[in-house]
């Protein structure tokens, strides 16, 4: 019986932390000026899941200032992304409610792959590309297919797909945030007003600006 309800509050915590990370990819699409910082953010706490389950995974041979406090260190790591979901006090009782049991979670993140079609069916959970179908549709329906603003819409999202793969949405996590921030620092501003982008990918066009030959898109710009 007590397998049962650790088995129950460990997936209630899984839950609420993938919430808490796609909560935080619509907060960073949504702002872009925020995105660097949460992408950090995200990073960091990744970053010490990563070095705690290396660590422990090695036993006697991990280091023991990591080792001796797995707890904690995992607890802090996921107290900073469970800041981002939608009912924070829900999260954080969660989060207390699975007392050590925490480091259960302590897994590496998916790697930045597109999806397949197993994943969805796994998953059950529409991809982005379909969610965006489904609220560009409601857009086009309220304002009309010529609004300015859907031009920097599909050109938002493209780049997105491009970089982060077409996945369910509950299996985007911190690091597909943060890869696509790293990347799209490269990203040359008024992209749809240069000659010859058109015909490029995300990924050409960023390669040839690394060197940033053309000045970086603004940080509130709409590309």
């Amino acid at each position: 019986m007590e397998n049962t309800r650790s088995d129950d509050e460990g997936q209630d915590l899984l839950a609420q932390v993938v919430a808490a990370c796609q909560a935080a990819i619509g907060k960073a699409m949504a702002e872009p000026s925020q995105a660097l910082g949460i992408a950090r953010g995200l990073g960091a706490a990744l970053d010490t899941l990563r070095l705690v389950e290396g660590e422990v995974g090695k036993g006697t041979g991990g280091i023991a200032a990591v080792t001796g406090n797995a707890d904690t260190l995992v607890r802090g790591a996921l107290q900073d992304v469970l800041q981002h979901a939608g009912d924070p006090e829900r999260a954080a009782a969660v989060l207390t409610a699975t007392a050590s049991r925490a480091t259960l979670l302590v897994q590496a993140p998916p790697p930045m792959v597109p999806a397949t079609s197993a994943i969805h069916q796994a998953s059950g959970v529409p991809t982005f590309s379909e969610n965006l179908a489904a609220y560009l549709t409601m857009r086009i329906a309220a304002d009309g297919e010529e609004h300015a603003d859907l031009k920097s819409l599909r050109l938002r999202a493209r780049t997105f797909l491009e970089l982060a793969g077409d996945l369910p949405v509950d299996q985007y996590t911190g690091k597909h945030l943060q890869d696509y921030v790293s990347e799209m620092q490269y990203w040359p501003g008024n992209v749809s007003k240069r000659a010859g982008m058109a015909e490029l990918s995300t990924a050409q066009i960023i390669a040839g600006n690394r060197d940033r030959t053309a000045l970086p898109i603004a940080r509130r710009s709409k590309a």
